[in-house]
């Protein structure tokens, strides 16, 4: 697709939506995991007060994570470890709405169970530049997902 780059406007973002049962519709980024990861990446002195403060219990409940695999000795290996059980916890999510096989997520702290062939994804959009069009020999209006 050739648009006049001039003009200017925002690309599609990549983007995944899923139905659940209740009738509620949610994207990736609405997971209890996906914020859990953020949060440990971006402020870790919150995961230190987690390892200070929370109750195994607290854990398992807000975290949906085995409090018995983190490290409370120290602060790194807590972080280390908490990062590590989030984002498996995030690949059991992503299976569950890629398959439709244990189809569980948590989302604001309940569980959630997805509508098996729900999930809609929304590739993000790109711009490629002339040297790439004539390298893979692109043609105007040639779609990505068609190109073999």
């Amino acid at each position: 697709m050739v648009e006049d780059i001039a003009a200017g406007r925002d690309l599609a973002p990549y983007n995944c939506t899923f139905d659940t049962i209740g009738g509620e519709s949610f994207m990736l980024w609405d997971l209890d995991s996906i914020r859990h990861i953020h949060m440990a990446e971006t402020n870790p002195s919150i995961i230190e007060n987690i390892r200070q403060q929370y109750t195994d219990e607290q854990i398992r409940t807000e975290f949906h994570i085995n409090p018995s695999q983190l490290d409370r000795s120290s602060a790194s290996e807590f972080l280390k470890d908490f990062k590590t059980l989030i984002h498996r916890r995030k690949q059991v999510e992503l299976n569950a709405i890629g398959s439709g096989n244990n189809s569980i997520v948590y989302i604001n702290g309940e569980k959630k169970r997805i509508i098996k062939g729900s999930t809609v994804v929304s590739p993000y959009e790109l711009i490629a530049s002339k040297n790439y069009a004539t390298t893979f020999g692109l043609k105007v209006g040639d779609n990505l997902t068609e190109i073999s």
